[in-house]
């Protein structure tokens, strides 16, 4: 099941609902459920809902029905809705093409973005999931994972980060014979994690109840909703909706980017602890810290990464390969020559933190100064430490470790006075990405080896970092991400991007040229490829740099 990590319901055990029923209660005239949908679509079960139920009790109400999103026709136009995208809401989560059946929101649907929240004040109360049957036990724990994927990710960040209430999270799993009421919660005995409550009704008045109560309670939170509470989605802290329960009073958002790789920021006593009051152990070695010691804490989710564990034993390879070295667990150096943050992988290998030394800023901040810029172009120095403690290092990771780091990028390389670390390797895998989503993910020719072929995707990654440094235009990593076309042959001649960045190419001539010129494949890998990859990416390096 792919919530190990964060629900402990991992059998998805159900209780019948034995709510109290208000005497006065009966059903509607209109029936919704028992009704033969054979020959017809969840889609119709779902305007049924929408009609029959939803939107009388919102009208009689007065709440704008237009704070709901579902897929049909619009009640006044008959224009076609959209359901809502986890990633309207959340970006960056590996379910985030899932479209919720009908989604009970704060405020109008209003035009999606490609990469941030729908809008500043809009977050998801409560959400439907609809289905025509739902049968035996597979189907049932299939349905169940889907809305709790929906309920961990996109409601968990409405209703905990942005509206910060404080009160469980509650979706409905509905088909004409079954109705499902589950309630996420963090537990008061656990560190980490969520309890999952499932409960269901298989009689029509029970069912007909839990329906009408659940859309009246998002009534009456609606018509008590202060819009000027709803907390902004960048300013949303990580704390208030990462399954995490111990007390963050001494924990601050290292980012509040909502991803789902929470960072935190903490120190060694802090850390010492929270690891004594809740029984968290280390993954490895024992815990050796300096007192006072600042650290950085990640939890990270198989919501963000599906084989973040492959991350985890990278991290933990090197983590051992330092001991054995007698390197100090507070050195960002280790026995394989790479420079890195980890200290310690504390928790559990389904529910890991990830313990880091404080390596200062992203490099995605400080190249938005003239200061920093100006200091990278006067300092060879600054440029040779960089190769060091950057490119030399992702070169070990490959020939020591047998992992590439795969997400070489400005946000991940955090810089500390005139020393550079090569941070988040999460994404360490012993291959590269196939999918080309980013300008920071190109397609490789053929390449002799796998070690060639990572040890070339590393660089190109971290070229594309250097040229964002020499450009004269102060790029965001946004707007370098979506130039698709500069690895390619024939390049989008109106990007200002590709321009600038062809035209830096051609400057610096040499092994740089020769290697992109190979990426692209308009010519062959050069013999060193082969006889020294790592010397010749060392030489591809230095070129860019000098």
């Amino acid at each position: 099941m792919i919530f190990d990590e964060m629900i402990n319901n991992k059998d998805f055990k159900k209780t019948e609902i034995k709510d109290i029923i208000d005497k006065d209660f009966s059903v509607p005239n209109q029936p919704i459920f028992f009704v033969d949908y054979t020959n017809l679509s969840e889609r119709f079960i779902e305007e049924q809902i929408v009609r029959h139920r939803l939107v009388p009790i919102m009208q009689r109400a007065k709440v704008d029905i237009g704070c709901c999103a579902w897929e049909g026709t619009s009640e006044k136009n008959g224009t076609e809705r959209s359901r809502l995208s986890v990633k309207d809401v959340v970006p960056w989560c590996t379910v985030g093409g899932g479209k919720i059946d009908v989604s009970l929101m704060t405020s109008k649907l209003q035009k999606k973005s490609k990469s941030k929240g729908v809008a500043a004040n809009i977050a998801l109360m409560r959400m439907l999931e609809v289905k025509k049957s739902i049968q035996g036990k597979n189907q049932y724990e299939q349905y169940v994972s889907q809305t709790v994927c929906y309920m961990v990710s996109v409601l968990a960040f409405s209703r905990w980060g942005m509206l910060r209430s404080l009160d469980a999270l509650v979706a409905l799993l509905i088909s004409p014979t079954i109705v499902y009421r589950l309630t996420l919660s963090k537990p008061q005995d656990a560190a980490m994690g969520l309890h999952l409550k499932i409960e269901y009704a298989t009689d029509l008045l029970t069912m007909e109840w839990v329906l009408s109560e659940y859309i009246k309670g998002y009534v009456h939170e609606q018509r008590q909703l202060i819009p000027a509470n709803i907390i902004c989605p960048d300013s949303v802290n990580p704390f208030d909706w990462a399954p995490l329960n111990f007390d963050g009073s001494k924990w601050t958002a290292f980012s509040k980017q909502y991803n789902f790789g929470f960072l935190f920021r903490t120190t060694s006593d802090e850390l010492m602890r929270v690891c004594k009051r809740h029984k968290i152990a280390s993954l490895g070695q024992p815990l050796e810290f300096l007192p006072g010691m600042p650290l950085v804490i990640k939890h990270t989710s198989i919501l963000l990464e599906p084989n973040y564990k492959t991350g985890i034993a990278s991290i933990q390879t090197i983590l051992r390969e330092k001991s054995m070295q007698g390197k100090p667990p507070n050195s960002a150096e280790s026995g394989l020559d790479i420079v890195h943050p980890y200290i310690a992988v504390i928790g559990t290998i389904s529910t890991p933190l990830i313990v880091m030394k404080d390596m200062g800023e992203p490099l995605s901040d400080l190249m938005q100064k003239l200061s920093f810029r100006r200091s990278w172009a006067q300092s060879a120095v600054l440029r040779r430490a960089f190769l060091t403690q950057v490119g030399i290092s992702a070169l070990n990771l490959v020939d020591n470790v047998q992992v590439c780091h795969n997400d070489i990028r400005p946000p991940n390389i955090a810089v500390l006075g005139d020393n550079f670390c090569l941070v988040d390797f999460d994404m360490c895998r012993n291959c590269v990405p196939t999918a080309v989503v980013s300008a920071f993910v190109p397609t490789l020719p053929e390449t002799p080896g796998d070690s060639a072929q990572m040890m070339c995707f590393s660089v190109a990654q971290i070229v594309l970092c250097v040229f964002m440094l020499n450009s004269p235009t102060v790029f965001s990593v946004g707007d370098v991400t979506e130039a698709l076309s500069i690895w390619r042959e024939s390049r989008d001649s109106s990007s200002k991007i590709d321009g600038e960045f062809e035209g830096w190419v051609q400057s610096k001539g040499g092994a740089l040229l020769e290697f992109v010129s190979a990426l692209r494949g308009s010519a062959a890998w050069p013999p060193g490829v082969m006889v020294d990859c790592k010397g010749y990416s060392a030489a591809v390096l230095e070129s860019a740099l000098a």
